[in-house]
Parts: C-alpha cells; structure tokens; sequence
C-alpha cells in the first residue's frame, strides 16, 4: 500500500476522496455503500482504481481497512454513493467493469446489496 495516496487515516481505515474530512456529503444526502472485499494486502492496482473512480467522478469517498483481518487475512474496501438511481448506476457499473463484482460459474454477477450507513448505525 501507498500511504501517499492515502487523504486520510485513522488507527483502522484509510480514506481517500474530496475534503476529507469532514464529510463530502450533504446532511440532506441519504448516504450508503457497496462493498467489495480482497485477501492479502491491499494492492497498489486497487488504491489507483480507487483514485480513478474518484477522479472520474464515480465517488466522492472510498475506504478500506488499514491491515488486513488478522483472521483471515481479508480486506474490504467501502464504495460511498448518496441513493439517487444515476448516482447508484454509475458506481454499480463502474465496480462490474472493474471486476470487482463476483460471478457464478455460468457468468452471472452476484447481488452485491447497497446498506444505508443509517442501517450501519442501527446495527443492521
């Protein structure tokens, strides 16, 4: 991982977007994500996808944990997007093209939910 893409850390994630922080959100936005996971270290090629999708304006905020999961030695990476159906769109397309979405063995893409971060906060 490249620390100098980071925008900002904190002792779990690292963030990369626009004004971080605080937050590049409206308080009117309602506010989820996509998440897609990895094993291993972070790669660089998946840091320069994330400032990629940044920079093309398909997010304006991404995180992922800083180590992987002592467990089993994963990582997630958190894709944020308000809920309006383009917004949502562009990012779900972005991360298929980018094959970040799964497969089935016959080609199909798994379901990868979109969670509010106000589900996050109720515990859901």
């Amino acid at each position: 991982m490249k620390e100098e893409l980071v925008s900002f850390m904190n002792v779990a994630w690292c963030f990369y977007g626009v004004n971080i922080p605080p937050s590049p959100f409206k308080k009117t936005d309602n506010v989820g994500k996509f998440m897609t996971f990895g094993e291993g270290e972070i790669p660089d090629e998946m840091q320069e996808l994330i400032l990629k999708a940044i920079e093309q304006g398909v997010t304006p905020l991404v995180k992922h944990n800083r180590k992987p999961n002592p467990k089993d030695y994963s990582w997630v990476t958190v894709w944020y997007s308000t809920d309006k159906e383009e917004d949502l769109k562009r990012l779900a397309a972005f991360l298929v093209d980018h094959g970040l979405v799964k497969q089935t063995v016959r080609g199909k893409y798994h379901n990868i939910s979109f969670k509010y971060d106000s589900q996050t906060n109720r515990g859901e």
